[in-house]
Order: structure tokens, then C-alpha cells, then sequence
């Protein structure tokens, strides 16, 4: 749960499984579940690139902020974020989505 002026931080382990060093870009995205609005179904929001070596995990953290879940409402001229749930996709791309959690925004 994140409320107004709160922060969330979202962190995941990435894990090389190969034999070669590597890196990988993590992608976060958000979904609004129920907007008042049409938004697109995933936001990029945050993204982080870790080198990894062979066999080893990385941990990557992003930290979303209230406008983070906002729009511009046009009829108002300002940021909003709507009350309720919203998604976070984490992935290589947005085609590529890994881990999927959710959570709620109260005001």
C-alpha cells in the first residue's frame, strides 16, 4: 500500500545463468487496474541496467512516487492519481514480463 506523499520501492533479484558475463536491462511498468481515464495498459515508469557475472544475482531497486501513478487531467491542469489498485510488471521488455505484483494507492 502506498498512500499520498509515500514511496514505494520495488526490488527484484537478477540472476546470470549462463557462462558469460552479461547485462540486463529491468524494465518496471505500471497498470492502473480501474482508471477513469483510457491509459495504456503498462507504463514504463523506471528501468535499471546490472552487469552480472556468470552464476551470480544482482538486486535491482526502483522507487515510484505518487506522480509516478498519476495523469494530466486536462479539465484541472494537474497530476492526478486515482485511488486504487494498480499493477507492477517487471520485465526485459514490455513483451517480456518476468514477476507481477500488486498493490493499493489510498489517499
Amino acid at each position: 500500500m502506498i498512500a499520498k506523499a509515500q514511496t514505494l520501492t520495488v526490488t527484484a533479484a537478477i540472476t546470470n545463468n549462463s557462462k558469460t558475463a552479461g547485462a540486463e536491462i529491468v524494465q518496471l511498468y505500471l497498470h492502473d487496474k480501474i482508471a477513469s481515464v483510457d491509459r495504456p495498459y503498462k507504463e514504463l515508469k523506471a528501468f535499471d541496467k546490472v552487469f552480472i557475472k556468470p552464476g551470480e544475482s544482482e538486486q535491482v531497486s526502483m522507487t515510484l512516487t505518487q506522480r509516478d501513478l498519476s495523469f494530466w487531467h486536462t479539465q484541472n491542469s494537474v497530476w492526478l492519481a486515482e485511488v486504487g489498485e494498480f499493477e507492477v510488471l517487471l520485465g526485459s521488455s514490455s513483451d517480456d514480463i518476468k514477476l507481477k505484483s500488486t498493490f493499493n494507492y489510498i489517499n
